[in-house]
């Protein structure tokens, strides 16, 4: 992991725990104190990755419980705060963090992560011995012997069906789950959850208007949060709604003299003119919306054998190429100074909306906003959508949670278990079945609202693909942060009523009204979105290759012999809805990762 020590290492060890930093500064305050930082009383030890984004709320908070902080530092902050309150600081600190705390005193050893796992953290324990690590491939060096892989999580990376947390491609290198805390220590392992999106109490209004407003100070905190650096502060700017809109409150920031930052750059991504990646008109338009100049970076598309060269380092499957294409972007970055960068990433998992609007105006009694619902998507969806959505809504209130499970499972639903993993028969027998039972395993038990709501942040294929993208800014020496993942943006995501953000075909209402007169109308009405489907197609060849050599020499572990000499074809010709790209991107970085290892297990 040498490259994430952009300004060097450290170690720390006491009795049987030792701790190591690889530092990157982005803020004056983590200048202020070398990692690992021990209490006064050398019992205790941290280290960190991440930033506290309410950090000014957390010195008041320490300040008024006395703790004498040494230091400006944010481990400084972490580790005053554990001394005072124990793992329940971790109800009150927010921000993008993974941290570690050595207890000399009690001989544990405690994990955490931020509320939406925006910092890796991995980790073994065979019962004796415990290895943590920031990515993987730290993680499986410091064990010395490699484990086998993981073929239930292979499975899903395969079907790009991704139902378990807590995995990685590795039997026995787990991650610590996001808003997890974990502890290891004489008496055993302990795990629990610290947060989950919150419901209660709900933030209702009588006019739209006051989310409007409550919005907008919520998307400006978190920007003004996310925003703390002593370096050239980085802001992407693709030309979508959220990116734009982040740069356009940062900007606001800055010219009110409220951001923390020195100042601000714009960045876009250059894709080929006329192609569906192609965003440029919207980005220069809200460049010269708010009178700043941006930065356009082509996409990042080098031969498969870099990538497959940085998946061989990294220890992990090969990153998709939607992801890759990012690297110029972050270099630039860094080339004009920057250490850390704003994204707009959250704002289509918050933002879109559901519409389960239908289902909240049942449970809440208000007929009223029923018909209002009913009239106005009568009219932009027609008869037959409209009324299928009030029925979804009317069924997912009035019938019992048991039944609806027992729908899903007995296949009553649209597709059941058996059909959702019947259709990947080029898979192996036994890795059908692993699938199948992690699907199971996997069904939701909350209710129909707040388990869509929590399964927004918790989901597996949002936290794989947040660890590939961290590992990635590591090695570049940038550290990415993005405020409509922030706590308090989620927090009003899960206390406010889904009409708010969609009706009928329009999402993101709540948004474009909150940033009318800040961004230029055509970026504030956009409905599309740029695809960049270019990105893998520019591995089609590499692909192709791997699927048809894995139809001459299929192994039996991951394969059923017979359909896989028809992958290629079906990949080739994509007849197939299920043989995507994203699917056989996640086939061949199996193959591309396993053809030593599968040999080796077998």
């Amino acid at each position: 992991m040498s490259y994430a020590a952009i300004d060097g290492d450290s170690q720390w060890s006491g009795n049987d725990m030792a701790l190591g930093h690889c530092a990157m500064h982005a803020t004056s305050e983590a200048r202020d104190a070398k990692l690992p930082l021990q209490s006064q009383d050398g019992q205790l030890a941290v280290v960190i990755d991440g930033y506290v984004a309410n950090y000014d709320e957390m010195v008041l908070e320490l300040d008024a419980r006395g703790a004498i902080r040494r230091n400006r530092s944010d481990a400084e902050i972490v580790l005053q705060a554990w001394s005072v309150m124990g793992e329940d600081c971790l109800d009150l600190i927010e921000g993008e963090f993974a941290f570690v705390i050595a207890d000399l005193r009690s001989g544990k050893m405690h994990l955490a992560r931020d509320h939406m796992g925006l910092r890796p953290l991995f980790y073994n324990f065979d019962g004796r011995r415990l290895v943590v690590g920031s990515h993987i491939g730290g993680v499986l060096a410091g064990m010395g012997q490699q484990p086998p892989l993981n073929f239930g999580f292979l499975a899903e990376i395969m079907t790009f069906e991704f139902v378990t947390l807590g995995e990685t491609v590795w039997s026995g290198i787990r991650r610590v789950k996001p808003a997890h805390v974990v502890t290891f220590g004489p008496s055993g392992v302990s795990e629990r959850q610290y947060w989950s999106v919150p419901s209660e109490p709900p933030i209702r209004y009588q006019d739209d208007r006051e989310y409007v407003e409550h919005y907008r100070d919520v998307l400006q905190e978190s920007v003004r949060r996310a925003s703390r650096t002593d370096a050239l502060l980085g802001v992407e700017c693709s030309g979508g709604l959220d990116s734009s809109a982040v740069f356009a409150v940062a900007d606001e920031l800055h010219l009110s003299g409220r951001l923390p930052a020195p100042d601000i750059a714009g960045f876009t991504l250059a894709a080929p003119k006329g192609s569906a990646a192609d965003e440029s008109k919207y980005a220069q338009l809200v460049a010269a919306h708010l009178k700043r100049e941006l930065t356009e970076c082509r996409l990042y598309l080098p031969d498969a054998s870099e990538i497959l060269e940085r998946a061989a380092e990294s220890r992990n499957i090969a990153t998709y190429p939607n992801t890759f294409m990012l690297q110029n972007m972050s270099r630039e970055m860094v080339a004009k100074g920057c250490r850390a960068a704003l994204n707009g990433q959250g704002g289509d998992i918050f933002l879109d909306g559901n519409g389960l609007y239908y289902h909240e105006a049942f449970a809440e009694g208000e007929l009223g906003r029923l018909a209002s619902y009913l009239k106005a998507d009568w009219s932009e969806l027609g008869p037959r959508a409209t009324l299928a959505a009030l029925l979804r809504g009317s069924l997912s209130h009035l019938l019992p949670q048991t039944i609806l499970r027992l729908r899903d499972q007995r296949g009553w639903s649209e597709q059941s278990i058996e059909d959702r993993v019947s259709k990947y028969d080029w898979l192996s027998p036994e890795l059908q079945r692993l699938l199948r039972a992690r699907i199971a395993d996997s069904q939701p038990q909350d209710r129909y609202v707040r388990q869509y709501k929590q399964i927004k942040v918790s989901h597996p294929l949002i936290g794989h693909l947040l660890d590939m993208i961290a590992e990635q800014n590591a090695r570049n020496g940038l550290e990415a942060r993005s405020p409509m993942m922030s706590r308090s943006f989620i927090e009003f995501f899960g206390r406010t009523p889904e009409r708010i953000r969609r009706q009928g075909k329009t999402t993101r209402l709540v948004h474009r009204k909150a940033m009318s007169g800040r961004l230029p109308k055509d970026v504030l009405e956009r409905r599309d979105k740029a695809g960049f489907e270019i990105a893998f197609r520019h591995y089609d060849e590499a692909m192709a290759e791997c699927l048809a050599q894995a139809a001459s020499s299929a192994s039996e572990m991951l394969f059923s012999k017979p359909n896989i000499a028809t992958l290629f074809e079906r990949f080739r010709d994509a007849k197939q809805e299920q043989i995507n790209h994203w699917t056989a991107w996640g086939i061949c970085g199996i193959i591309w990762l396993g053809q030593r290892d599968l040999k080796d297990c077998s």
